[in-house]
């Protein structure tokens, strides 16, 4: 089956959407309990999740396995695409695809960060892929821990579905494509549950899709 490899972000969560209205409401901290790796996706995340496999499903576009970092909202979306493209319900738990760890900026909104911790603000934000939030990790740490992950999928026959977050997404990218730290991150946001889709060729991976995102048809 000439299809490799389909990286996808997980939906809207109400992690995200808590993020969000801080962000606007000019907050430093924002918070959801019990923790983040426990959000579920928000209503609108279920909705764009359901329709990602539906494009799947009309497609015909049969993952042969699917791969999903632990947390709850990579799960749902691993769930919910599967059942809308009627994929094997079994999903494969890899704890390397988790979030970055944000350390220190853990809670923070933009501000927060830039408030609290200016000097290791600027210095992640002038180079994210060599320097880390204080107590996090780098986006180099991020991309070595997924390296195996990515080569494994390499290995396997047929579409292997990768359900992870967005910059895991981006740094399963800098493995899979041989990207240079900078390409890596001047690649575009990642939108939620969006498909980047590899074929394979003779010559090694295309990049068939990029960010796709299935129209909405309501």
């Amino acid at each position: 089956m000439p299809l490799a490899i389909g990286l996808v972000r997980h939906g809207h969560s109400a992690a995200q959407e808590a993020r969000e209205m801080a962000e606007r409401a000019g907050q430093l901290h924002f918070t959801f309990d019990p923790s983040d790796a426990l959000a579920p996706l928000s209503d609108l995340g279920r909705l764009q999740s359901r329709r990602l496999g539906e494009w799947m499903l009309e497609q015909g576009m049969a993952a042969s396995e699917v791969i999903t970092s632990p947390y709850k909202r990579t799960v749902e979306t691993a769930e919910l695409v599967a059942a809308a493209a009627r994929l094997p319900p079994e999903l494969v738990l890899e704890k390397a695809l988790v979030e970055i760890g944000w350390g220190e900026f853990e809670g923070l909104t933009r501000a927060g960060r830039r408030a609290h911790f200016p000097e290791p603000f600027a210095r992640w934000r002038a180079d994210k892929f060599n320097n880390g939030p204080p107590g996090g990790e780098s986006w180099n740490a991020v991309a070595e821990r997924v390296r195996p992950v990515a080569e494994r999928a390499l290995r396997m026959n047929g579409l292997v579905l990768i359900v992870c977050h967005e910059v895991t997404v981006k740094c399963l990218r800098y493995v899979l494509e041989g990207k240079s730290a900078e390409e890596t991150l001047a690649l575009a946001d990642v939108p939620n549950a969006s498909l980047t889709l590899y074929r394979r060729e003779a010559a090694g991976l295309l990049l068939e899709l990029e960010n796709f995102v299935p129209p909405d048809e309501g």
